[in-house]
């Protein structure tokens, strides 16, 4: 297809960025190029027909690219960024994946080149797995995605990223503010990976899992996570979560009084209220 007639690379080849070329490598498009410091990953990347070629040098696919896909951890983004500047070819389109945007987004204005547009991105969609072996020709399927566009970004390029999601799998694509996406992100993601880590960590018991049903393992699967990841999203977003992890606190320490007092017409009213507020979220 025409609209394809593209080259695209893509940095990073983990779970994000392995799951975005298994899906771009099924379009019509020109090239597919991974970039990774791994040369084992590029080699699973070509034998599993995810990329055409795999680059641990990214000087030849950057400067011929079209797009570039940014699939690193948050704080090696802009400096990956900064460092290849030069190299991109004029009109280029970088987007992000990174999980928190408002950091990457003011550093990189500070050196983005004019012929080259910079967008922020954030697949809403993941898995507890780690590296190219756990990406997926499913991941993206139906899921949302978050775009942090900024005022100098063209509507032509924003739509043509908008366009090439959808051709992967994505559902609904939104466009939001840095500030929102992270101010939000932090009670829909990160504080679910953090109430998962402590109930976990919480426990004692070692006879566990034969009195688990469904909710449990739903609810703790995400407490299986790539530490160093999270740890810089959690961190770098610390302002909105630490306010968040207060009111969530507050909340279990409504209930606890609940228990102590023995009200449980209390306990029925915190209770009716979540399912009305859940329902309300539909």
């Amino acid at each position: 297809m025409e609209e394809y007639d593209f080259n695209i690379s893509i940095v990073g080849l983990g779970v994000i960025g392995g799951s975005f070329a298994y899906k771009l490598k099924k379009l019509d498009i020109k090239n597919v190029w991974g970039i990774d410091k791994s040369r084992e990953t590029l080699f699973k990347a070509k034998k599993n027909n995810m990329i055409d070629e795999g680059f641990t040098e990214p000087e030849y696919p950057l400067s011929n690219s079209d797009v570039v896909v940014l699939a690193i951890y948050p704080h090696d983004t802009a400096a990956f960024m900064s460092k290849h500047m030069s190299i991109l070819k004029p009109g280029t389109i970088v987007m992000d994946t990174s999980g928190i945007k408002r950091g990457i987004v003011k550093e990189v204005q500070t050196f983005i080149r004019k012929d080259i547009e910079y967008i922020g991105g954030h697949p809403m969609a993941g898995n507890e797995g780690k590296g190219v072996d756990a990406a997926s020709e499913t991941l993206f399927d139906g899921a949302n995605f978050l775009l942090t566009p900024s005022s100098i970004n063209s509507e032509a390029h924003i739509q043509k990223i908008e366009t090439l999601l959808k051709a992967v799998g994505f559902g609904k694509i939104s466009r939001v503010s840095p500030e929102k996406h992270d101010r939000i992100i932090g009670y829909t993601s990160q504080m679910p990976h953090l109430i998962a880590a402590s109930l976990i960590n919480c426990n004692e018991e070692k006879d566990v899992l034969r009195f688990t049903g469904n909710s449990f393992g739903e609810f703790t699967r995400i407490a299986k996570m790539n530490a160093p990841l999270w740890a810089q999203l959690i961190m770098e977003n610390r302002d909105h979560l630490m306010p968040l992890m207060d009111a969530f606190m507050n909340e279990m320490d409504e209930i606890r009084k609940a228990l102590s007092s023995q009200d449980i017409e209390r306990l029925k009213t915190i209770f009716n209220t979540c399912t009305k507020k859940k329902e309300e979220m539909k």
